[in-house]
């Protein structure tokens, strides 16, 4: 059955909690990479691929079980134990092994899978992975999946969502939540989560505050960043805005130095814009700090001073 994800809100109220290790993953990992307990708890460090722009994974659809198991109670790991017995999931597998049983939904791509984590959209993650693989140079995240699956079931203790029940599948039903939050196009969503199209859509209209026909204003700034320098009719064409639509949000965000414009004058040729080395940045209210992605977001925010 599909479910709506979290809001934007509900998810990071999560991630802004006192995460233990094992919460850190799930709450990185299942929604951007669309990682289910099972994949989490045997994660290792030949499925990954480090690239500048982008860290690939490719998730077999078996592998043998963890060499390791590790627990912690603070969003770091510990001192990795060798494992003597396969998880309980190995264990009750034909194989005996690690499977990727993630199965329904409408998923593309069941057994085999991978995902790819784009550095400026999926930093949680990255992040996450670059601490356990790189900074502490594991070999694998050593969890175990019922362990990853507690951990999702009880990070919501304490937060308010409005999702009876959640868990762990609430967590990748986010996914395409947060990537449509960034102005992606429905096809890239697809591309980047383990859905379907036709399940893309039915996550992204069941969660509040998201819709796939507004594009946020980072995300107006990223399709901009992409094809600069670009006309105010070529973006019309990207995002299929009208072009004096185009031309007034560029206007407002020139007011906030994250684009610049070139031939900004009357006539032949016509004006093109490109983003400043400001445009990833949040905008700020300077009475309190507060921080936001969206120009209307942080105008609601300064009218309730």
């Amino acid at each position: 059955m599909v479910e709506r994800g979290l809001t934007i809100r509900e998810w990071k109220a999560v991630r802004n909690s006192d995460l233990s290790y094992g919460q850190n993953c799930v709450t990185a990992l299942a929604p951007f990479a669309g990682f289910t307990p099972r994949i989490i708890g045997h994660l290792r460090s030949d499925w990954i691929e480090w690239r500048d722009e982008f860290v690939r994974i490719d998730v077999p659809s078996s592998a043998p079980c963890n060499e390791f198991k590790s627990s912690s109670n603070t969003g770091e790991p510990t001192v990795l134990k060798r494992r003597e017995n396969p998880c309980p999931c190995c264990q009750n597998s034909e194989l005996n092994r690690f499977e990727n049983t993630f199965r329904g939904l409408g998923q593309h791509n069941p057994s085999e899978y991978t995902a790819i984590l784009h550095r400026d959209i999926a930093e949680p993650a990255v992040n996450l992975l670059e601490m356990v693989f790189k900074t502490y140079d594991r070999p694998e995240i050593s969890l175990t999946p019922n362990g990853v699956a507690k951990a999702a079931r009880e990070v919501y203790e304490g937060v308010e969502v409005g999702v009876s029940n959640p868990n762990a599948t609430t967590l990748l039903q986010t996914g395409p939540v947060i990537y449509c939050h960034f102005g992606l196009e429905l096809d890239d969503i697809v591309e980047l989560t383990p859905y379907s199209e036709k399940v893309c859509r039915r996550i992204i209209r069941s969660t509040p505050e998201v819709n796939l026909h507004n594009i946020s204003t980072i995300g107006f700034l990223k399709k901009l960043n992409e094809i600069e320098p670009a006309t105010t009719s070529e973006m019309s064409d990207k995002i299929n805005r009208t072009p004096d639509n185009i031309g007034r949000r560029l206007n407002k965000l020139k007011e906030r130095s994250r684009v610049i414009v070139k031939n900004g004058g009357y006539g032949p040729p016509a004006a093109t814009w490109e983003t400043t080395e400001k445009w990833k940045d949040p905008f700020c209210c300077e009475e309190c700090g507060f921080e936001s992605y969206s120009i209307t977001g942080i105008k609601k925010h300064k009218q309730m001073h």
